[in-house]
Formats: C-alpha cells, sequence, structure tokens
C-alpha cells in the first residue's frame, strides 16, 4: 500500500438481492482530509459506508485499511439496546483509550446530560444519533466514519459538530456523507467530495 495511504478501496462492488448497489468502487483515502459522499437516496452512499465500517463482509474486491484486509480484522460492535447510551459508549470504547473529560465534554456539548442513562431502546431518534456520535468521537480514532451525522441534530449540536470535525481532520481522516450541502459548514477547499450515482463514483 502507498505511503500515508489510510484506506484503500480496490474494485469494491456489493450486490442486495441480485441488485448491484456498488459497482466496482476504486478509490484511496489519505490523512488530513475530510471527504464528503454525497448522493441521491439509492445511490449506494450509505452502502459504502457500511462496508468500510466493516458491517458486512458479503462484498467482491477489497478494503484495505492502515495496510490490513477489512474482512480479516472485523470486529465491529453494535449498541445492545437494553443498555444506557452510557453503558454502550463505555463498552465499545473499553478496547481503546479515551479521556473521561472528553467523554463528559462531548455528553455537555451534544446536550445528552440528562438522557445519555436512558435505554437505546428508549431514546429518541435524535438522542440515538448524538449517542452514536459520542461514541464515535471520544476515542479518537485515526478513521472516523460518520454516515449523516447531521440527520436529527439541533443547531447548537451541528455548530459543535463542525467545530470538532474542523480541528480533528487537522491530522486524522475524516469520511462522512450528507443528505444536503446546507448541513456542513466547513470551508470547500478543505474537503474533497464524491458523488455517487447508481452505484458509481461519477
Amino acid at each position: 500500500m502507498e505511503k500515508n495511504v489510510l484506506i484503500k478501496v480496490s474494485v469494491l462492488s456489493f450486490e442486495r438481492n441480485e441488485n448491484l448497489i456498488l459497482d466496482s468502487i476504486t478509490y484511496e483515502f489519505f490523512p488530513g482530509k475530510l471527504y464528503v459522499i454525497k448522493g441521491k437516496n439509492g445511490s449506494g452512499k450509505s452502502t459504502f459506508l457500511k462496508l468500510l465500517s466493516g458491517l458486512t463482509d458479503k462484498y467482491s474486491g477489497s478494503i484495505d485499511i492502515q495496510a490490513k484486509n477489512l474482512k480479516s480484522s472485523n470486529d465491529f460492535l453494535g449498541f445492545e439496546k437494553g443498555f444506557s447510551g452510557l453503558k454502550n459508549i463505555r463498552i465499545i470504547n473499553s478496547f481503546t483509550h479515551y479521556e473521561h473529560e472528553d467523554l463528559v465534554n462531548h455528553i455537555k456539548m451534544f446536550q445528552m446530560n440528562g438522557y445519555v442513562n436512558k435505554k437505546i431502546k428508549n431514546m429518541s431518534s435524535g438522542m440515538q444519533s448524538k449517542t452514536s456520535l459520542i461514541c464515535s468521537l471520544v476515542s479518537k480514532p485515526d478513521i472516523l466514519i460518520l454516515d449523516e451525522p447531521y440527520n436529527n441534530l439541533d443547531l447548537v449540536s451541528r455548530t459543535y459538530l463542525n467545530d470538532f470535525l474542523m480541528e480533528y481532520m487537522k491530522e486524522n481522516l475524516i469520511i462522512l456523507s450528507i443528505h444536503n450541502e446546507d448541513e456542513i459548514n466547513i470551508p470547500e477547499g478543505s474537503i474533497e467530495i464524491l458523488n455517487f450515482i447508481n452505484g458509481k463514483l461519477s
């Protein structure tokens, strides 16, 4: 793998019920950038992020993350809906180092102080979205993959997320999808746009 490439996708294809969702995607992702995945519903953008996140290995082609094949290192952990948001965050991040102060700050800035101890199954979609974001951000991974992170967020939370991403992208790789360009308030020169149309990169 070439120097500094964090994710290398080679001829990636994915089918669902004999329908081709992704068609021979090849791309390289580098640190210090924010990649924005755009596309209409059904374009394949969310499926692409799910594959990068290791949610399934039922695809052809290859995904190498930090020079390691994703299929051989799939360790995804999902939410246990019967547990509280806080317990889920701690369990999923128990394999990585994180600062307690960062967790407390994220909870405060996403306005989840009064909700993080609720069970996931009893949370609104907005609360679940915020809990998922806190879970992703708190361990400060080298690679941050977010599927439409601005959905269901209030203005305060969106502003906080924008500020966080602006600082975080300086040394790390961020890949996120958006539904509307107005959702993200980051200078155009700082991002790279990938357009998905019918399962292909245009």
